[in-house]
């Protein structure tokens, strides 16, 4: 297979298991989300919805390069209803940036002598870059909540349902 094709199947599978993985939260969100529930509350959705309407576009695209936000980001997003084009887009964006951008940067990496040499340490630092942006964010966020209690409350909540999400999984 030539790497122009290694791309667009990467590529292609990207995007579409983050279509499915929408359709997954919009389909079965509003059946786990209920006033009865204690793990998935409705009041969690609405607190989705907010927050995919402020940051979804960034979100969208940044969670494919952190390592488990990635995995439930997209059902997140379905469940929050984010609005389908815009995810199409933004999932499109990223998907192209992961699946193609990423393929010639490890191609044209692993001919770098230090990198082929030192897989290992390599693949530690680029776990640790990975999560720059989300660390970044983070700390914007944290900055201008200085100014507004608002958005601390706001994040707080969104880490809290992504901790309780990913603690169900294991």
């Amino acid at each position: 297979m030539c790497s122009s094709d290694l791309c667009l199947v990467l590529t292609t599978a990207a995007i579409t298991g983050n279509i499915v993985g929408y359709q997954v939260g919009k389909s079965l969100g509003p059946k786990l989300f209920t006033t009865k529930s204690r793990l998935f509350k409705l009041e969690y959705v609405t607190r989705t919805e907010a927050f995919f309407e402020r940051y979804g576009n960034r979100a969208i695209v940044f969670a494919r390069f952190v390592p488990v936000v990635r995995s439930v980001i997209t059902a997140l997003a379905g469940v929050g209803h984010m609005d389908r084009v815009r995810y199409l887009k933004f999932t499109t964006i990223g998907g192209v940036i992961w699946g193609t951008g990423v393929t010639i940067t490890g191609f044209f990496l692993g001919s770098v002598q230090f990198i082929h040499d030192n897989l290992e340490v390599a693949l530690v630092i680029i776990v640790i870059v990975s999560w720059i942006p989300l660390l970044l964010e983070g700390y914007r966020i944290k900055r201008d909540s200085a100014r507004s209690e608002e958005h601390t409350s706001e994040l707080q909540s969104h880490l809290n349902l992504v901790c309780r999400l990913l603690l169900e999984k294991k």
